[in-house]
């Protein structure tokens, strides 16, 4: 079993590289998502949303919490399906 906890950033190597050629994008950030299920032998079983992210927003993560960052992609409209495109919710505060 793997304990990722509630939530926990990532980044692609140190220090962080692009995920893709496509994409400035470097790190991760898992949520634990609030549904619980359990299997049918009732053991838990934990869902995260993971998000790719710029590095300037993991920092961002690490000053503040997880919570800020996912307010910030609330107040900028960022989807929830990847945009490779999408802008850097740090830059527009």
């Amino acid at each position: 079993m793997t304990w990722l906890g509630k939530s926990r950033t990532y980044s692609n190597e140190d220090p962080p590289e692009p995920l893709a050629d496509n994409t400035d994008m470097s790190c991760f950030l898992a949520v634990v998502n609030q549904e619980r299920v359990t299997k049918l032998d009732g053991s838990p079983v934990q869902f995260y949303s993971v998000y790719p992210i710029y590095e300037k927003e993991w920092q961002y993560v690490e000053e503040h919490d997880p919570a800020a960052l996912l307010e910030l992609f609330q107040e900028f409209d960022i989807p929830r399906v990847v945009d490779v495109d999408r802008p850097n919710v740090t830059t527009l505060v």
